[in-house]
């Protein structure tokens, strides 16, 4: 096989490519649709709904046929909630066939012809595949014969069984294929593919590239998978767990012993000291107790002997209070009744005065109310009037709004109509009726479209050109009858078109009422002189400009004449909301001078009789302020003697019910000094012999002054630790209280009973002192044991340390040589891509400390368990990951993705912006995929990485300017792949292959494919 030749830049120059992809049996595909495949850009342009996705989508499972990894979808689809739930892929196999079809035409890296394709079927309602290849396969025979067969008149493509026994036939060898990975290695071994795809992880990334070019930019599923692309697991760590695993479970039997010791000489310790001091605690408060009940006993007797002694000296004072009481009353009552009589009368007077300047105050109000009416309908019949009809009658006045409204109107109707007019013939001389396959068709004859050079023309001239055609309107000037000679009809050329080498001849036109005539062989041809005409485009300009400027007159024109109307219709609507006013007005006006003397005449009366009310309440406050001055001194005298009668009924009161509280607490006390003396009981009935014993003993403790209850329930609680399972056995533990004094005055003989029981040396003393003095001994002991361990299992931890450091460092050199095959690439301002891996220093750095500590808080638990742990203590707000996740070294390092600009360092690449950001994602595809290739293939030695040659497709490619779509095909074209676009419309100027999809429905549903190649011509935009 001859070498690749390389190009500026260094990068291998493959031959191997896909020169074309066939589609058959998809809905609206009549036949084979073929579309050939441009080496540097092709381009899907239509209208949304038109195909484009679902082109692209077909051709990407013929490339991966992994239905589990590859998930495309057009927009569409995800956001139709009617499509949850369908497979989109059966959903778009046309059911008139069945099955549908999709032919790779491949020319591979060896320069020899390979065809590939996929076989859909609905199988359960999901599109299944059959994988097929045909190897070398005739160079002469078009992808279309390859899968038609003709039976007579009629031509079909047949499904797949039948394909094969027609290939067969034919002397083709046609493969199918069992796997992917026999499907996949084909493709590798053309050069389209950069490994066979046999494993799944090679598959799944494949897919994710194939999704993260087709939406532009860089995945996030592909930015936060690079650990698992590019970092292989790691199984020397488990087996240092399981021996660091082995050391710790010595350290923890060791512990286990310690503990054991522990605990028996905590028995002991607590036994004779918090035990026993529980116990001295509770006699102490029973004594305590029962010495206060019996003083609180002596005292409250006392005091309800005095309270008794002033309770009958108040029962006596208050009855002699309330007869003075009563005496200075009525003395009150006889000496002002004659003062009293003379105040009614006045009384009465001022009542009098106050109802009739309540009548005065009405009247004065109507009349003012009908003076204001009056004065405000002046105002509005002056405001709606105006000067010129002021002195006209309200009827006149409405009419004569009426008819300024409606003559305004008629003026606004005029001008309406003069803009409709205007606005029709702009619409007539502004329609478009360009023909795309004139166009076409001067593209392939080499001449200039008939429509184009007929520009100029007026719309008369214009008419009169497709008049002299007979209404024929596609043709090329410029172009002999010779160029026919080679000329072979397609869809997208007129069936019937003018050809000529000069501009065809017009014939005489003349005007017959509303229409232009043209006469032609035999009669003529006549055409409306309302007719938009396809020539003439330039003159019809000219004509728009005039429109428009007489539109923004009659515009402003408009406006004047409604702002005219608003005002006179704001005039109008015054007059009829206020009618009532402006009739009161109108009826009264000859009344002026009366309404207003009403007004005056009605504020003096009430004047008046203000006055007259004024003058009656005052002498009635002078009669007030006597009699006051009279029953001053007898009502000093009855408030003071009803002060005292007050004080001395709470003073009665409140001693009543202090006597029923001394009186009950005297019960209370009495039930109390009761029960501590039945405590006392009890305690000496548990205790026996050394009830004397503890009873002196616990008189010389010293009481905590607050919480004793809360000290003996902790002390109660300690005791429980450490007896352990011990206090299950026991009713006395089960049913102690620390508010039931008795219930721990009962603990003791049971806490004896343990220690006989529990204890392995024999008991020297009463007191336990030699028993504690030799579990100590035998602990001690037990702590060397442990330390010899200790010191083993630090030395494990650290090999688990080492051992995840040095793998992170290894990876790290490895990161750093796939990231040189990003540094030569180049896109636009973009020198160079990256992928940089950091470790996680403070990660590191604990897990340095656990392998130092492990030996100081190991547990009877699994080791990542532990670990977890440790740093969930050891890192701020713990550590998001499993005790597993932190025994790999692929979590102590972060991938991030770097671009480069001209003249500018190493940046994360979510700077780019949009037109770089679309290339990074097209960079990190080619690196991963180079990154695949480079580890090559068993059996396949001689494909290398410069043979591959991907296809990358790039949804809504119109998110770029053109500067941008020109920099994805120069950066396609140096880094050698093959560039697939959509979008609703493109003006390249680059070379590329244009595809413009339309889809009909009717009378049945249709998708019509049009190609249109441009190429660049010396420095001039492509056409």
């Amino acid at each position: 096989m001859p070498a690749p030749t390389r190009n500026t830049k260094g990068v291998a120059m493959t031959t191997a490519k896909i020169d074309r992809v066939a589609y058959i049996g998809w809905r609206g595909i009549a036949g084979c649709e073929v579309i050939d495949l441009d080496e540097e850009l092709t381009g899907f342009i239509g209208p949304g709904g038109a195909g484009k996705s679902t082109l692209i989508m077909c051709l990407d499972y013929a490339i991966l046929p992994d239905r589990r990894a590859l998930d495309i979808r057009p927009v569409s689809d995800l956001h139709d909630s009617r499509s949850a739930g369908i497979d989109s892929l059966a959903g778009r196999i046309d059911p008139r066939y069945g099955y549908a079809y999709v032919v790779l035409d491949i020319t591979t890296r060896d320069k020899q012809r390979l065809i590939a394709g996929i076989h859909a079927e609905p199988v359960d309602g999901r599109a299944a595949f059959n994988l097929w290849l045909i190897k070398d396969p005739p160079k002469d025979v078009s992808v279309q014969d390859l899968m038609r067969c003709v039976e007579g008149e009629e031509i079909y493509f047949p499904d797949f069984p039948a394909l094969k026994r027609q290939l067969s036939a034919g002397g083709i060898d046609i493969t199918t294929c069992k796997t992917i990975g026999e499907y996949g290695l084909a493709l590798y071994e053309a050069g389209i593919l950069p490994s066979s795809m046999n494993s799944a992880s090679d598959r799944k990334l494949y897919a994710n590239l194939i999704e993260t070019t087709f939406r532009g930019g860089i995945s996030q599923e592909v930015a936060t998978r690079l650990k698992d692309y590019l970092l292989p697991a790691q199984s020397q760590v488990q087996d240092l767990v399981r021996g660091l695993q082995e050391c710790t479970n010595e350290v923890l039997k060791t512990r286990n012993a310690v503990a054991d010791a522990d605990k028996e000489l905590a028995l002991l310790e607590s036994t004779y000291g918090i035990g026993k001091e529980t116990v001295l605690t509770a006699l102490r408060c029973m004594a305590d107790d029962s010495a206060t009940s019996q003083a609180a006993v002596s005292s409250l007797q006392s005091q309800l002997a005095n309270k008794d002694v002033t309770q009958r000296s108040l029962e006596v004072t208050i009855p002699a209070v309330k007869a003075e009481i009563a005496v200075a009353e009525q003395t009150k009552k006889n000496t002002l009744a004659a003062s009293i009589l003379i105040l009614k009368g006045h009384e009465e007077k001022k009542d009098t005065a106050f109802q009739q300047l309540g009548e005065c105050k009405a009247e004065l109000e109507r009349a003012t109310a009908k003076r204001r009416q009056f004065d405000q309908g002046a105002k509005l019949w002056g405001m709606v009037a105006g000067l010129q009809i002021k002195h006209s009658g309200y009827e006149a006045v409405k009419e004569w709004f009426d008819a300024e409204l409606e003559r305004i109107n008629r003026d606004i109707y005029g001008i309406d109509v003069e803009i409709k007019k205007l606005k029709e013939e702009d619409e007539r001389l502004t329609g478009d009726r360009a023909s795309m396959a004139s166009e076409h068709l001067a593209d392939v004859l080499g001449g200039q479209p008939l429509e184009q050079a007929l520009g100029h023309v007026s719309d008369k001239e214009a008419l009169a050109q497709e008049m002299s055609l007979g209404g024929l309107v596609d043709g090329v000037v410029g172009v002999g009858l010779d160029a026919l000679s080679d000329l072979s009809p397609t869809d997208d050329m007129p069936d019937m078109f003018w050809l000529g080498e000069q501009l065809p001849e017009v014939r005489p036109t003349r005007e017959i009422g509303q229409w232009y005539v043209n006469a032609t062989s035999g009669g003529y041809v006549v055409a409306s002189m309302t007719r938009a005409p396809v020539f003439g485009r330039e003159a019809r300009k000219q004509r728009g400009a005039a429109i428009a400027n007489e539109l923004e007159k009659l515009k402003g024109r408009r406006g004047d004449k409604k702002q005219e109307a608003d005002r006179i219709k704001g005039r109008k609507d015054t007059l009829l909301m206020n009618h009532e006013v402006i009739h009161f007005y109108l009826a009264n006006r000859q009344d002026a001078l009366a309404i207003d003397k009403a007004a005056k005449d009605a504020q003096k009366a009430f004047d008046q009789c203000k006055a007259e009310h004024e003058a009656a309440k005052k002498t009635c406050s002078n009669l007030q302020d006597e009699i006051a001055k009279v029953q001053e001194p007898y009502d000093e005298k009855i408030r003071e003697l009803n002060r005292k009668l007050s004080k001395d009924e709470q003073s009665l009161s409140g001693l009543l019910a202090e006597v029923a509280e001394a009186q009950k607490r005297l019960q209370e006390e009495m039930a109390r000094l009761a029960g501590c003396q039945g405590e006392l009981a009890g305690a000496k009935n548990l205790l026996g012999g050394e009830f004397d014993r503890f009873h002196t003993e616990c008189m010389a403790l010293i009481l905590a002054a607050k919480n004793i209850t809360g000290q003996q329930a902790q002390r109660i609680a300690e005791l429980a630790r450490t007896l352990g399972a011990e206090v299950a056995q026991l009713d006395s533990f089960r049913n102690v209280n620390a508010e039931d004094r008795v219930s721990v005055v009962r603990l003791w003989p049971d806490l004896m009973t343990i220690v006989r029981e529990t204890v392995n040396i024999d008991l020297a003393d009463s007191d336990g002192g030699d028993l504690i003095q030799a579990m100590r001994d035998q602990r001690g002991r037990l702590d060397g044991d442990l330390a010899t361990w200790e010191t083993e299992l630090g030395i494990k931890a650290k090999n688990i340390y080492m051992s995840i450091s040095g793998a992170v460092k290894s990876q790290q050199v490895k990161i750093g040589k796939l990231s040189k095959l990003g540094q030569v690439i180049e896109f636009g301002n973009v020198t160079g891509i990256q992928i940089k891996l950091a470790p996680r220093t403070r990660l590191l750095d604990i897990l340095q400390q656990f392998a130092d500590q492990l030996t100081l808080f190991a547990k009877d638990k699994p080791v990542d368990q532990v670990l977890k742990e440790f740093f969930d203590a050891s890192a701020a707000g713990g550590v998001k990951m499993s005790g597993e996740q932190l025994l790999d070294y692929r979590n102590y390092v972060d991938l991030a993705i770097e671009a480069r600009r001209k003249g500018g360092d190493w940046e994360l690449a979510s700077s780019l912006s949009g037109t770089e950001s679309i290339g990074g994602g097209l960079a990190i595809a080619l690196m991963l995929i180079r990154s695949i290739a480079s580890r090559g293939e068993a059996g396949n030695s001689g494909v290398k990485v410069g043979d591959i040659r991907p296809l990358f497709a790039v949804d809504e490619a119109s998110r770029l300017d053109p500067d941008g779509q020109r920099m994805l095909v120069e950066f396609a074209k140096r880094e050698q792949f093959q560039l697939l676009v959509t979008a609703p419309t493109l003006k390249p100027t680059y070379n590329c292959k244009l595809y413009a999809l339309y889809r009909h429905f009717d009378p049945h549903e249709r998708l019509i494919i049009r190609g249109i190649k441009h190429r660049e011509h010396a420095g001039q935009p492509a056409t």
